[in-house]
C-alpha cells in the first residue's frame, strides 16, 4: 500500500510538472504539430487520480479536475442532463491547445466531468461556440429516438489563414462527437477580421429556420486611435439545413465583442410579452425585437455583471422548465499560483429575468434554487440591532456560505459586512454596495472625506420599499454579490484564508441576516485502483528496470515484436500507462479479444505523457486487456519497442 501511495504521489508530481512545462515545450513546435488530432490530446484518463479536496478547490463552483479552463461552450439540456462544454487545455495548466472539454449534471450543481468532447484537428484549435438539440432532425443524423446534439464552434488556423465556423454532432447524448462535413466550414470567414469567432446557434420557431449569430468585427473608437471611427459588427445568418447559410442582417454597435448569446425572455414573467436580449463576453447587453432576420432595439446598453472576473457567459439551450440559466467563466482565477492542479473556474449558475424598473426594462440575475440541496445549517437573525449580533455571529464557523442581509438604510446608515475576511460595505449616501478585492483595504471611510477606493466594484442599491438587500455566495475561490434581488450583480475571484471562517457586521441600527452553510457539491471519491506489474501476464521477451524519474517503480521493457502483456480487470474503463520517448515504437491494444486501438505511437522527442491508451465506455463487469508490441519506430534502436508501467482501472 505504501508503494502504491508513493507511486501515485510521484505520478502526480510528474503530471503537474508536465502541465507546467508543456506549453513551453510546445512553443518549439510548429502550430500544425501542436494541434493535430492525435489520441494524445484525449488525456482525460490521467485526470482520474485527481480529487476535489485541495485547499483552494471551489466546492460548489465548477472547475476541471486538472488543467486550464475558460469559456463555457455548447451549453444545452437533453434527456435529464445539463451539458457544460468548455474551453480547455488537455495538457497544461495555462491557456493553449484549445479543446472542448465536457461535464454533465442533473441539477447544475453536482457535476461529473467526462472525456474531452471535441479535439483539435487539421491545424489550429477548437474555439468557443454553442450547442443545440436538433429536434426536427434537420441534419439527418438521428439514430432511433435519441435526438442529435449539435455543437457549432470556431475552427482556428495558424496565421495567416482565417478562422471559420464548423459543426460537430453527437448521436449518443453527447458522449462522442463526429465532425460534420469533415470539419470544413459551414460559414466561411466573412472578410472583416481574421479571427471572426464564437457562433451562437439556435432554432427560431416562428420563422422555422436555424439562426446563427457571429461576431465579425471589433469597434474602432477614438480611444483605440487605430483608424476611422467605426462600430463593431455582429452578423446574423439563417439556414434551412444547417449546412448552407445565408446572411440575414448585420448589427453594428461599439460594445460588441466575441462570445455572443441571444435569448428570448418574458418581461415581468408575462409569457405574452417577451423581449430578445443580446449580450457579449463582457456582458454588455441590449433588449429588443427579433423577427427571424433582424434585431432592433432602442440602443440603450445595460451591464449584466459589474465584477472584474465574469466573462464569456452562455445560457443553456433547451432548458426544461422555462427558466433561462447562464454560467460565466470566472476569468483570472489564478489557482495555479497557489499550487492547484487546475486553473480557472465557472461562476455559479444564475437565472436571467427581465423586469420593469423606474428606469425601464432591465436584466435581473439570481442563483438557481438548486443551491438549496447543499444547505446544511441555517442561522437566522430577524430585525436585530447590529450591536447585539457580535456574540451570536462569533459562534458561526462557516467555510461555504450563502448569506443575505436586509436593512433600512435611513435607519442603519453605513454597514460593513465581513465574510471570511472579505469585506463588503454599504454607503448610504451613495446608495451603493462596495467590494474591494484586497481584504487589507478598509472600505469604511470617515465622514467628510472623499470616498475613493481604487479598484473597487460598486453596485447601485437604492432602497426599494424602504429596504436594501444583498445576497452573497462565498466559496474557497470566489465571492458573488447580488444586490436588490439581482438588479445588480458582481462576480469576483477571491482566496479567503482557509483558517478564517468568521462572519461579522458593524454599523448602527437594525438588520435582518440569514446565513446558510453549505456542503461540497463534489463526491467523496475513492482513487481508481492500480494494477501493477505483478498482476500482469507477459509473453515474449521483456526486461525490467527501475525508472525512478518516471514513476518510482519498476517498468517492463518489451524487446521484440509480438511481445505482449495482459491482465484481467473489473470496471467501466482502463488506461495504460507507460513511457513515451525516442526509442519506443508501436503497440496494438485488445479488449476481450477485440482490437480497439491500432498502432499506438509511443515515439516522441520528449517524454510527453504517462497515458498511452484509455477507454471509459466499457460495460460494467470483468474484462481482459492485452497490449502487443507491433513495431519499432526508431530503426537505429535494437531494443525497447515499448514500455509498460501499470494499468489504472476506472470503476
Amino acid at each position: 500500500m505504501k508503494k502504491q501511495t508513493n507511486r501515485t504521489h510521484l505520478l502526480k508530481v510528474i503530471l503537474v510538472t508536465f502541465a507546467v512545462i508543456s506549453p513551453l515545450l510546445a512553443q518549439e513546435e510548429p502550430a500544425s504539430k501542436k494541434v493535430r488530432p492525435e489520441t494524445g490530446m484525449q488525456t482525460f484518463g490521467s485526470y482520474l487520480d485527481t480529487d476535489y479536496n485541495q485547499k483552494h478547490r471551489p466546492q460548489f463552483h465548477f472547475s476541471s479536475r486538472k488543467n486550464w479552463l475558460n469559456d463555457p461552450n455548447g451549453m444545452m439540456y437533453y434527456d435529464g442532463e445539463y451539458h457544460l462544454f468548455f474551453q480547455h487545455n488537455p495538457v497544461g495548466n495555462n491557456w493553449g491547445n484549445m479543446t472542448w472539454a465536457h461535464a454533465v449534471s442533473k441539477d447544475m450543481v453536482h457535476w461529473e466531468q467526462l472525456p474531452h468532447a471535441i479535439l483539435p484537428y487539421g491545424g489550429g484549435s477548437i474555439f468557443s461556440g454553442t450547442g443545440a438539440v436538433d429536434h426536427n432532425n434537420t441534419l439527418g443524423k438521428q439514430k432511433g429516438d435519441t435526438k442529435t446534439l449539435l455543437a457549432s464552434f470556431t475552427k482556428t488556423l495558424p496565421k495567416p489563414d482565417r478562422y471559420y465556423q464548423a459543426l460537430a454532432y453527437s448521436t449518443d447524448k453527447g458522449r462522442t462527437f463526429e465532425l460534420f462535413n469533415e470539419g470544413k466550414a459551414i460559414v466561411p470567414n466573412q472578410g472583416f477580421d481574421r479571427t471572426e469567432r464564437d457562433p451562437k446557434l439556435f432554432w427560431h420557431e416562428e420563422s422555422k429556420k436555424w439562426v446563427m449569430i457571429l461576431w465579425v468585427k471589433r469597434a474602432v473608437t477614438e480611444a483605440h486611435k487605430r483608424g476611422p471611427i467605426a462600430p463593431g459588427k455582429i452578423r446574423f445568418f439563417t439556414s434551412d439545413n444547417l449546412a448552407d447559410w445565408e446572411v440575414a442582417s448585420d448589427f453594428d454597435r461599439n460594445w460588441v465583442f466575441e462570445c455572443m448569446d441571444f435569448v428570448h425572455l418574458p418581461v415581468d414573467g408575462d409569457l405574452n410579452n417577451k423581449k430578445w436580449l443580446l449580450f457579449d463576453a463582457s456582458f454588455d447587453y441590449e433588449i429588443g425585437e427579433f423577427d427571424g432576420t433582424t434585431f432592433t432595439t432602442d440602443k440603450k446598453v445595460g451591464l449584466g455583471d459589474y465584477g472584474k472576473n465574469y466573462y464569456a457567459a452562455q445560457t443553456f439551450n433547451n432548458s426544461p422548465d422555462g427558466r433561462t440559466v447562464v454560467i460565466g467563466w470566472m476569468r483570472r482565477s489564478d489557482f495555479n499560483k497557489v499550487g492547484m492542479p487546475f486553473n480557472q473556474q465557472m461562476s455559479f449558475p444564475t437565472t436571467m429575468e427581465l423586469r420593469t424598473t423606474p428606469d425601464g426594462i432591465h436584466l435581473f440575475r439570481w442563483p438557481v434554487k438548486e443551491i438549496e440541496s447543499l444547505y446544511t445549517k441555517k442561522h437566522e437573525f430577524m430585525n436585530r440591532p447590529v450591536a447585539e449580533l457580535a456574540d451570536a455571529l462569533s459562534g458561526i464557523d462557516a467555510e461555504l456560505i450563502d448569506a443575505s442581509i436586509e436593512f433600512d438604510p435611513k435607519e442603519a446608515g453605513d454597514i460593513e459586512w465581513t465574510l471570511r475576511g472579505l469585506k463588503v460595505s454599504y454607503w448610504a449616501d451613495r446608495q451603493q454596495f462596495i467590494y474591494k478585492a484586497d481584504p487589507q483595504v478598509a472600505l469604511a471611510a470617515k465622514r467628510g472625506r472623499k470616498r475613493a477606493v481604487p479598484g473597487a466594484t460598486r453596485l447601485a442599491a437604492p432602497a426599494v420599499n424602504g429596504k436594501v438587500k444583498l445576497r452573497v455566495l462565498v466559496d474557497r475561490g470566489s465571492i458573488e454579490l447580488f444586490a436588490n434581488d439581482g438588479a445588480a450583480v458582481s462576480t469576483h475571484f477571491a482566496l479567503p484564508d482557509p483558517k478564517n471562517r468568521s462572519i461579522s457586521v458593524s454599523g448602527s441600527g437594525s438588520i435582518s441576516l440569514v446565513i446558510n452553510e453549505l456542503k461540497s457539491s463534489w463526491p467523496d471519491e475513492q482513487p481508481d485502483s492500480v494494477i501493477e506489474d505483478a498482476a500482469c501476464t507477459y509473453s515474449g521477451t521483456w526486461s525490467s528496470s527501475a525508472e525512478e524519474l518516471y514513476s518510482g517503480g519498476t517498468c517492463h521493457y518489451g524487446n521484440e515484436l509480438n511481445s505482449a502483456f495482459e491482465t484481467e480487470f473489473s470496471g467501466t474503463g482502463i488506461s495504460w500507462h507507460g513511457l513515451k520517448n525516442a526509442d519506443l515504437g508501436y503497440a496494438d491494444v485488445y479488449i476481450d479479444g477485440v482490437l480497439v486501438a491500432d498502432n499506438i505511437d509511443c515515439y516522441s522527442k520528449k517524454r510527453a505523457t504517462s497515458e498511452l491508451f484509455t477507454t471509459t465506455d466499457l460495460s460494467p463487469g470483468k474484462h481482459v486487456i492485452r497490449v502487443v508490441v507491433d513495431g519499432a519506430k526508431n530503426p537505429l534502436s535494437s531494443a525497447h519497442y515499448l514500455v509498460h508501467d501499470y494499468f489504472r482501472i476506472h470503476p
